[in-house]
This record gives C-alpha cells, structure tokens and sequence, in this order.
C-alpha cells in the first residue's frame, strides 16, 4: 500500500507541474499495483482510472480519457457508489470539450442529482458548478454562468483559502463571461489576477501560465494592442512546445489567435497561414464537426474576403 501511494503521489506532483508523460507512467504503475491487491471491481481501481483519464483529458487524448472515465463509471454502478457524480462530471467535461453541448449538459444533471446525495463542500461539486457556468456562457446564458462560477468560486474559498490554482480558474471562468459580454476592461483584469496568482502558484513555464497569457493576448487583441498580443501569444506557444505534442487544443487556440491578430494588423498572407495551421489541427483533434472548427472557417473566410478587398 505505501508503494501504491507514493506511486499516488509521485503521478499527482508530476501532473501539477505539466509533466504529464512521467504523471501517466506512475498512475499506471498505480493501477496495476490497485487492481492486484484489490481487483477489477474496487473503488481505488476506479480512482486510478479517473487519474490517468484526467491525464489524457489534459493532453487533448479525448477517446482515451472517455474510455478510462466510463470504465470508472461502470465500477461505481457496479458498486451503487455516490462518486458516479464524479464519473458523470468527468465524461460531461469531455463532451464539453468537443463541442457536443447537450450531451455535456445531459452528464451534469446527473452529476448534480448524484452529489446531492454527498457533502456540498466537496471541491468536486465545486468543479461541476465551475463547468455548469462554462457551459452556461457557450450558450450565453451569463447570468446563470456568472451563479454557476460564484458558487464554485465560494466552496474553493471556503476548502483552500486565496491562493490556489483552483481560485485562478474560477477567475479565469469570470473574464471568459466578460470577454463575451463585451467587456475588456473586466476580462483583462481577472486574467491578470489569475496570471499573477499561477505565478506565485507554478514556475513561469507551467501550462497554466501560458493558458493566462493566450486569455490575456485575446483582450488586449480586442483592444487594439496587437504587438503586445503577439508578444503574449509567442510565449504562451513557446512554453506548450515544452509539454504537449504538435496537436493540442491550446495550441491551436494560439494559431487561430495569432492568426486574428495578424488580420486586423492588415498581414492578410500570415493571418491565413495561421488560420490554416489551426484548422488543420482542429480537424484532427476534433473531427469536421465541432464549433472551434467552424471558427476556424468562418476566420479563414474573413481574411479571404479581405485580401479580395485590397
């Protein structure tokens, strides 16, 4: 059991630091250790399945991470366990993150009726009314993503205090309300808090820091700030080359940034190259159907239509 847990261990540091290949070789040393001593069907088995999906989740191996969350799942049907919440928060997040809205919608109600049954302060329930509120301003229903995020913002107050990487995404979760509602200012100013609390939290190099500087580059973009933007956006790519392979969301999200950036900066052969890029990536990541693809597109067109016009 102590090997279990330092292997535990060991995979969590690695995967808070981004070092998700050395997080993936101890969680699965984890697994194989749990299900000798406790077989297929325990509980600790489905912990390890969450921890390797949440891995794969992070490296944008979707199918993967699906897999290993519905493996989880059916371990804790199998068990009548409460923490299918769990399972049902994880596989919702997954849809989320290829565009399939409803489905993820669907996979949080069950999420929610399952932790009523649990203690409201779990940082789990927290996540869900975090994802909720995400979900909730895809469909631009802020006023009920601006509740969501304040609740999950509150129990993480209430379980960790100020400083945690978790209060630096529920600041993250408000600028995204903001930035869609239009305003900037406010947007610019709860990235830069949660910029400046990943720094303290992680080293300058951490993905979650390179995810502040692509949110804080889309702002200043709307603002007019394009060499800063870019400044930003070549930063935040340098630090993912360092953790992720050549197709990742965030990456693309990066070249399709850029490639806005580049078009309102009237660089209309660059802004294509990189609008192409991001949408080849996005089509591998995610298949034809899915909104960031159709972004990409309707970015594509924009500068095609402008290099007609001059």
């Amino acid at each position: 059991c102590e090997i279990i847990e330092s292997h535990f261990q060991i995979g969590m540091i690695f995967s808070i630091l981004g070092r998700y290949n050395e997080a993936t070789f101890h969680h699965e040393e984890c697994l194989k250790l749990k299900i000798q001593v406790f077989g297929n069907d325990s509980l600790d088995v489905a912990a390890s399945y969450d921890e390797l999906g949440e891995i794969s989740e992070r490296r944008a191996a979707f199918k993967i991470a699906l897999n290993n969350y519905r493996i989880a799942l059916k371990i804790r049907v199998a068990k009548s366990s409460p923490l299918v919440a769990i399972s049902y928060l994880n596989i919702g997040y997954i849809y989320y993150l290829r565009g399939k809205y409803d489905v993820a919608q669907s996979e949080y109600q069950k999420s929610l009726g399952a932790f009523q049954l649990t203690d409201g302060e779990d940082p789990k329930v927290a996540q869900l009314f975090h994802n909720m509120g995400l979900l909730d301003n895809k469909l631009a229903n802020f006023k009920e993503a601006f509740e969501n995020l304040e609740k999950a913002r509150k129990i993480r107050m209430d379980l960790y205090g100020e400083k945690n990487k978790e209060i630096a995404e529920s600041y993250v979760g408000f600028a995204s309300i903001y930035f869609f509602q239009g305003n900037y200012q406010e947007a610019r100013r709860f990235d830069e808090k949660a910029l400046d609390m990943r720094l303290e939290l992680f080293t300058e190099d951490h993905p979650d820091v390179a995810k502040s500087y692509s949110s804080i580059a889309m702002t200043i973009n709307k603002e007019a700030k394009y060499d800063k933007a870019i400044e930003l956006v070549q930063k935040s790519l340098a630090i993912q080359s360092k953790y992720f392979e050549s197709d990742h969301p965030d990456i693309a999200v990066n070249l399709n940034l850029m490639g806005m950036i580049l078009e309102r900066k009237g660089k209309y052969e660059q802004a294509l190259e990189y609008n192409l890029q991001g949408l080849k990536m996005r089509q591998k990541l995610f298949g034809d159907v899915h909104p960031d693809v159709a972004k990409s597109y309707n970015n594509i067109r924009n500068v095609r239509l402008l290099q007609k016009k001059y």
